[in-house]
């Protein structure tokens, strides 16, 4: 089996594999795309010859490139496939539900980050767009937190054509998430859609995520529209998160309990052994002092003397490989004398 490092590089040389292609926005065939990123979704890109089997819900269906105006003439470079998903009315959904528990473990202790995406896409000239919306569940199936939206790229973003564009975004799902509810959903004015979507992914096979290409600013939530292109869009760049997800500070760096008093010991800070290799640098700033090292070469914890009267604020911040700063601020009280 591969470990996370091995998967990791595998994954960027697939990445600059594609670019260096110019498949534009379009990656790798189902199949590879599926045993590469560990997608969790079943049916990813309409192509189940018996209908949208693994999907729950109505108003989408499968159809053919070129089958219609309304669809791009040819599929994407790379292999796509031949189908995508078509919306029929504004507004319809299907959905799947994933089971997490495999990577619980992880989960509650913040080192497994959930990326999902696709190729979303509209008629030229039309406000009809696609996109995900996932929502985090615990074992009794009740929501955790904001659900993540991806998707929904403007007819600008589309640069006025009947295309696809590449949308992804990332999240470390709530500790005790045990299963992810996955929607695709039309989105536009009231009425018939031109909405469709392709290459659809949702996983958890990575626990951090490397810069994603440069690209101009998208109205679409996560969505990569490449500063120059020799031709219309296709799809996505890479799946590598160009909205990165920022992980708790508490998920890579243990802290001292907020409710226990320090003034007679010191406050330690020192970043999970899981996060070493992923950290650079960890700080700690309290008095108006700055105390920093690299948890990849030292092993000590970073130590603050504790508040002997009132309380001390205690700011924490960890730099991590790809320039992701989590913070984190802390407050603690000094101890009551007798």
């Amino acid at each position: 089996m591969m470990n996370t490092s091995s998967k990791v590089a595998a994954y960027r040389r697939v990445s600059r594999v594609s670019i260096g292609l110019l498949c534009a926005l379009a990656l790798v065939p189902d199949a590879a795309w599926a045993g590469t990123l560990g997608n969790r979704l079943t049916n990813p890109s309409a192509e189940d010859p018996a209908g949208l089997i693994g999907w729950q819900g109505s108003g989408w269906n499968s159809a053919a490139y070129g089958s219609a105006a309304r669809y791009p003439a040819a599929a994407p470079c790379c292999d796509a496939g031949s189908s995508l998903f078509s919306a029929d009315q504004s507004g319809a959904q299907i959905s799947q539900l994933l089971d997490l528990s495999d990577v619980a473990p992880a989960i509650d202790v913040g080192s497994r980050a959930l990326s999902i995406g696709g190729k979303f896409g509209g008629q030229a000239g039309r406000p009809d767009t696609a996109r995900l919306v996932v929502a985090m569940l615990d074992g009794s199936g009740a929501q955790l937190g904001a659900p993540l939206i991806v998707g929904s790229p403007s007819d600008s973003d589309r640069r006025g054509m009947t295309t696809l564009v590449f949308c992804q975004s990332a999240v470390i799902p709530p500790p005790g998430t045990r299963a992810a509810r996955v929607v695709l959903e039309a989105v536009g004015p009231p009425g018939l859609s031109t909405a469709f979507a392709e290459e659809l992914y949702a996983t958890t096979a990575y626990d951090s995520f490397p810069p994603g290409p440069a690209g101009a600013a998208a109205d679409g939530a996560g969505c990569f529209v490449p500063l120059a292109s020799p031709g219309p869009m296709a799809g996505g760049s890479s799946p590598t998160a160009q909205a990165r997800a920022i992980p708790r500070l508490t998920s890579l760096v243990v802290l001292p309990k907020a409710n226990r008093c320090g003034a007679l010991s010191k406050l330690r800070f020192r970043v999970r052994r899981e996060w070493r290799s992923k950290v650079v640098e960890m700080t700690v700033i309290a008095r108006g002092r700055t105390d920093a090292h690299d948890p990849r070469t030292s092993r000590r914890p970073l130590t603050v003397r504790g508040p002997r009267r009132a309380s001390l604020l205690v700011t924490i911040t960890a730099r991590m490989t790809d320039g992701r700063r989590p913070r984190a601020q802390r407050r603690f009280r000094a101890c009551r004398t007798h």
